[in-house]
């Protein structure tokens, strides 16, 4: 993660660009917001049970959207996003590691060691609520700045019609993760009893 922060942040300085506007790039991208939560997601744990925030984190519903976010970028990514470039180098590293380990080792992880049995299928539809937040902030700041971090995204290319029906498709593959995940729970809870 540090690794993409650095990266994003010499690219953008590099092309004369403030070091304000280089981190607002960086978060412009739902990948790295994604990363980021699964991030302090595993980190939580160090923070110790008495901070509210690594509470709210250890939960077992925001451990689970955290995978469904990270899942629904990597496919996403394979699917629209690889062949528009070919890193080199770091770049090649940072890419491999957010976009296939990171989502894959998380996936595992989460499969051998999350606590199950707890998520209902409500979860599903309830982790929608950050992606269409992100969604409405890509829409404003794309308006307001003239850019936008995604091409299935740019209203200034599509029009908003193909835009929303990006935005369907995204909220369904989301719901439709989510549901998968939630019935993947059920299924090792009822295994590990």
């Amino acid at each position: 993660m540090l690794a993409r922060l650095g990266l994003t942040v010499s690219a953008e300085l590099e092309q004369g660009h403030s070091l304000v506007f280089a981190l607002s790039r960086f978060f412009d991208f739902f990948t790295n917001l994604s990363v980021l939560l699964l991030a302090l997601v595993l980190s939580a744990a160090l923070l110790g049970p008495h901070w509210r925030l690594a509470r709210w984190l250890w939960r077992p519903a925001v451990r689970a959207a955290s995978l469904v976010y990270v899942l629904v970028v990597a496919i996403a990514y394979e699917l629209l996003l690889r062949h528009l470039w070919a890193p080199q180098g770091l770049e090649f590293v940072v890419d491999l590691l957010l976009h296939d380990i990171l989502p894959a080792a998380y996936l595992c992880y989460w499969l051998g060691y999350a606590p199950v049995g707890t998520l209902r299928w409500r979860d599903a539809f309830r982790w929608l609520i950050y992606p269409v937040a992100y969604f409405g902030y890509v829409l404003i700041s794309g308006w307001a700045l003239s850019r936008y971090p995604y091409p299935f995204v740019n209203v200034a290319s599509h029009g908003y019609g193909p835009v929303l029906w990006n935005a369907a498709a995204f909220a369904l593959a989301f719901i439709c993760t989510g549901l998968l995940i939630v019935a993947l729970d059920h299924r090792l809870a009822h295994a590990r009893r």
